[in-house]
């Protein structure tokens, strides 16, 4: 029947009504810091009444409160362990994440350019207007002429035909935005270039190939409102070095914002992304990772937190405590792992610690 509600997951395995309006009552409650129940920050076995779903967030005692999307009211930092909330300074120019932006951006580009150096090709695309690199308008504007140029059929495609390709967005010096991709254009676009010619302005021995695209995109650039275009093949042999250079852009990047931030108090706006991809399946990397050296001790303090709970994997972490385990319990994993280390049996803790939860 149109429109009709499904009934609840827990209700159809036949779990009860009980548990289920528990848990309706938990995700309308304010979150209550597992800090609170001293059995787990203690090494002792949870109270009786302490059921699993109430690690989710669900506040013990009175009426459950409405739920507030839009309000933050957390008050207390916690202890957070590596740059998690931490702003750029001096002292810390360049985070976690754009080291991690920056290393998948070097592994995608070098499962570009692995196809063979020959067929890829650098390309730098700006606007000749002024869109701000510092302002969210600029970012906006900026987008949608990207995203024109990209999905219609008379842009991207019509120079290139169907590529995969990644790009990053850097402030020139008069601080507007513009774009550096490298793209695998299909065909061969380097044998027979003459790259100290180039420098000198001679164009005359780049191939038909090449010449065919600068042709389409003057055509295409004053369609999209994109300003000087520049369409170059990589001059490198090793792909790897050709690879290093994408990366550097983002600390480029970072060290303009920094050098703007402290001179003109202006910085990039919040939920704007540097790097970019093409759609498909080619990536073979994101951002989305830990680094060893970092996590190592997380997952130790992790590995400890579970055998105060008799756990032997993250599935179980999930099963007992919520899905959202590491977030409500972080603090209490961290109390646990210094009692752990700061304990009398300290060498019989650090060998137990040695092997993390199994996953």
């Amino acid at each position: 029947m149109p429109g009709k509600r499904k009934a609840p997951p827990l209700l159809e395995q036949g779990k009860g009504q009980e548990r289920f309006a528990l848990e309706r009552e938990v995700y309308h409650s304010p979150p209550l810091s597992v800090k609170r129940f001293n059995g787990l920050a203690g090494g002792t076995a949870a109270p009786p009444h302490l059921t699993p779903v109430h690690f989710k967030g669900a506040g013990v005692g009175g009426p459950a409160a409405l739920p507030c999307l839009y309000v933050n009211n957390v008050t207390s930092k916690g202890k957070r362990k590596g740059d998690f909330g931490r702003k750029r300074s001096n002292e810390n120019p360049i985070l976690s994440a754009d080291r991690k932006a920056g290393e998948s951006l070097f592994l995608n580009a070098s499962s570009l350019l692995s196809r063979g150096v020959d067929r890829c090709a650098f390309v730098t695309v700006t606007t000749p207007e002024n869109l701000s690199y510092w302002t969210i308008e600029g970012w906006r504007e900026a987008r949608e002429r990207f995203r024109s140029w990209t999905c219609h059929k008379s842009g991207l495609s019509y120079v290139f035909g169907d590529c995969d390709w990644c790009r990053v967005i850097e402030p020139q010096k008069r601080g507007a935005i513009h774009w550096h991709l490298l793209l695998d254009t299909g065909q061969d676009i380097r044998t027979g270039c003459d790259f100290e010619a180039f420098n000198l302005g001679d164009y005359r021995t780049a191939p038909p190939a090449l010449r065919g695209m600068w042709s389409r995109m003057r055509e295409s650039a004053k369609r999209y409102k994109l300003g000087r275009v520049e369409i170059m093949p990589v001059k490198s042999d090793k792909w790897e070095a050709a690879a290093r250079y994408c990366g550097k852009y983002i600390c480029k990047g970072v060290k303009r914002e920094q050098w703007e931030k402290f001179k003109e108090q202006k910085e990039r706006p919040a939920h704007t992304r540097r790097v970019g991809f093409s759609r498909g399946g080619w990536r073979v990397a994101n951002p989305n990772f830990a680094w060893i050296e970092n996590g190592e001790e997380w997952r130790n303090a992790v590995g400890c937190f579970a055998r105060r709970l008799g756990v032997e994997c993250y599935e179980g972490l999930a099963e007992l405590l919520g899905k959202k385990w590491a977030f409500y319990c972080h603090d209490a994993i961290w109390d646990v792992w210094e009692q752990e280390q700061a304990g009398p049996d300290h060498a019989a803790a650090a060998s137990l610690t040695a092997a993390p939860v199994s996953e």
